[in-house]
């Protein structure tokens, strides 16, 4: 199984107001420090271990005045809750919540492409053990207005808001809202993205004649003067260096941005968080290089016009090491994307 990418972006967002180059800073005053985890892929209690190393970095995490993780698969009772294998089947024992607290953790994501493994029921009671231990998690619901609701955390240093989702899911997993008598699906918030794979004019030319053919008989060809063909499940379009980047849906992208706008409202401290396996070489890799629209995210003007909201107008791609939970000794490719 690929090693999940995962970024987590600090992001200062008001209501209502125009796109400034110097946004109003975070209300919080004074030192703050906020330790981010990836993904927490454990199945047996890890708080007490006797691993020093795994115990130096749990330190860190206890010291902080916040720390964050993405809860990657379920854990909950087999016995008691009548959860439905699916594709993957990632689960952990239901002390996990109150080792996760025990360690330091705070907040976690709960959109990823494991969060709907043993169907819905066993995300709802990953949530309710989370609930009960002290834990807050963002990024799945009953429906889609709740799991893209921001979750909120009171601290002594002010209060902090998480928003989750995911650009790389699994079908059916994605959270929806009711539609005249069609009812709420639960799940998890998502981020819906387009492949788009760059081919050299001489490639889009080759590209061009299979499609031309193999659409005959079924539907028009591509126009000629198109300079992006679809060609089975597969979109190429025409560039000077050959390559992968993502468009992100808009729809989702837009209410995304709302959602952090609302958030900021009531919030000292904004943090958003996505769950995404996208990457430049089209792979499913650790390649410490995020995809083209995780630091875009932020910076597309016209979308953040679109949703009045106000973001720092720079923001600084860096990579970064994490050490993943359970596995002291191996550190995970972690970007990490922060408003500056």
């Amino acid at each position: 199984m690929g090693m999940a990418l995962t970024a987590w972006a600090a992001v200062h967002a008001q209501a209502g107001a125009p796109i400034l180059a110097n946004p109003s800073p975070s209300r919080i005053q004074g030192p703050f420090r906020l330790v981010t985890i990836g993904e927490l892929l454990y199945s047996r209690p890890m708080a007490n271990s006797a691993d020093r190393d795994f115990q130096a970095v749990a330190k860190l995490a206890r010291d902080a005045d916040v720390t964050i993780a993405d809860q990657e698969g379920v854990f909950f009772d087999l016995a008691k809750v009548k959860g439905v294998p699916g594709d993957g089947g990632l689960i952990g024992p239901p002390i996990k919540a109150l080792d996760e607290k025990s360690m330091g953790i705070d907040m976690v994501a709960l959109a990823n492409n494991h969060s709907n493994d043993w169907g819905y029921d066993g995300l709802a009671e990953t949530q309710r053990l989370l609930d009960a231990a002290g834990v807050v998690h963002a990024g799945a619901g009953r429906n889609l207005t709740e799991a893209r609701k921001a979750a909120i955390l009171t601290t002594p240093r002010g209060r902090i808001a998480m928003i989750s989702t995911a650009s790389t899911f699994k079908p059916l997993s994605n959270a929806t809202d009711p539609f005249g008598d069609a009812p709420a699906r639960p799940g998890i918030s998502v981020l819906r993205t387009r492949r788009i794979d760059l081919v050299t004019p001489h490639q889009f030319t080759t590209l061009r004649a299979i499609a031309i053919d193999s659409t005959r008989f079924s539907h028009r060809p591509p126009d000629p003067e198109a300079s992006e063909i679809s060609l089975n499940d597969s979109i190429f379009r025409q560039a000077a260096m050959p390559g992968v980047i993502w468009e992100m849906n808009a729809y989702d992208h837009a209410e995304l941005m709302r959602a952090i706008r609302q958030a900021k409202q009531t919030a000292d401290f904004v943090i958003f968080t996505i769950h995404a396996h996208e990457s430049p070489t089209g792979m499913d890799d650790d390649n410490p290089e995020g995809p083209d629209f995780w630091c875009s995210y932020f910076t597309t003007r016209s979308m953040l016009e679109r949703t009045s909201s106000m973001v720092t107008a720079s923001t600084r791609c860096e990579a970064s090491k994490s050490t993943r939970a359970g596995r002291s000794s191996t550190a995970s490719a972690h970007t990490s994307c922060r408003a500056i």
